[in-house]
């Protein structure tokens, strides 16, 4: 019989006080992770690190994927690094993520780089602005089986997508909508952190929603424009709380003693067992922000997950 591969969530390491949006990438056996570093809201963020790990417990310091200190100070992506996620594809690595510059009062917008190795070292294809899509955060790459390179992201009130040509970084079509809040329900006040993988000639869009504490949800399509549908299964995922449902004037039906305060933003990886695996953010009462995994699998077009 093989190994059993055991784990404990949240996922505590020496290598980083606190990350969100983790997003891992697999190299040659090896665990990859980059995520969103602190300080989150106050103080300037130190710019974008990578993690490797050989069983996706123990985990060290990679490379610095970018540093804010050798951002110049006009650059439009000196500020806020967001939600970093590495796409291998075409035998390259591209290094994506939200910014934006504070001092110019600049809106978010995202950014692309690539690299011939994960850690690097990454050139800017976004040197001179932002993605030429408009405002945006949380930018996530999906090959197709064609080659065909879309990327997802969260604008406002809506997840959009759109081709893209990675060589130049720029878009080949024009941003459609995928899915959009729902006023009232758990999908209000934020959706974001999309995620797509296409499994059984099936694209599966992940979510996540803000407005009960921080949930997961997905849809399903037959090509990445949709039409789109939300699961009936949805949330997937995730932790109320109180206090944000009476925020939002939404029914509290989670359960008081929960001890998380919140778990959503996920992405999809190659486990330990040769399953999809989901990574994301995964925060306990009073504790700093971590990692939690889980196996993640589809039946009859089902998405189904131990998270």
């Amino acid at each position: 019989m093989g190994n059993t591969f055991t784990y404990k969530n949240p996922i505590y390491t020496d290598a980083f006080e606190s990350i969100r949006d983790p997003q891992i990438t697999v190299v040659d056996g090896v665990y990859y992770l980059t995520g969103s570093l602190p300080p989150y809201w106050e103080g300037l963020s130190p710019g974008m690190k990578l993690f490797r790990s050989p069983d996706l417990k123990n985990w060290e310091f990679a490379a610095d994927l970018i540093r804010r200190d050798d951002v110049p100070d006009a650059a439009w992506y000196k500020d806020r690094f967001w939600a970093p996620e590495i796409h291998h594809t075409g035998g390259r690595f591209y290094l994506t993520f939200g910014a934006k510059n504070e001092a110019k009062g600049a809106d978010f917008g995202m950014a692309v780089l690539v690299a011939d190795e994960i850690a690097g070292p990454y050139r800017m294809l976004t040197e001179e602005g932002p993605l030429a899509v408009g405002r945006g955060i949380d930018l996530s790459l999906m090959t197709d089986d064609d080659g065909k390179i879309f990327g997802f992201w969260a604008s406002g009130e809506w997840i959009q997508v759109a081709e893209l040509g990675l060589e130049q970084a720029t878009p080949l079509t024009e941003p459609a909508r995928c899915v959009t809040m729902a006023p009232g329900t758990w999908e209000d006040r934020v959706i974001e952190g999309p995620y797509c993988i296409k499994r059984g000639g099936v694209y599966y869009l992940f979510y996540s929603c803000g407005a009960r504490g921080y949930e997961v949800g997905y849809a399903t399509a037959p090509s990445p424009f949709g039409p789109w549908t939300k699961a009936e299964n949805n949330p997937l995922f995730g932790v109320q709380n109180q206090e944000a449902c009476d925020k939002m004037g939404i029914p509290f039906t989670g359960d008081p003693d929960h001890p998380l305060f919140f778990a959503g933003h996920n992405s999809i990886f190659p486990g330990p067992d040769g399953r999809d695996w989901t990574s994301y953010l995964i925060q306990e009462k009073g504790k700093p922000e971590q990692m939690g995994i889980d196996p993640i699998w589809i039946e009859d077009g089902v998405v189904k997950t131990t998270a």
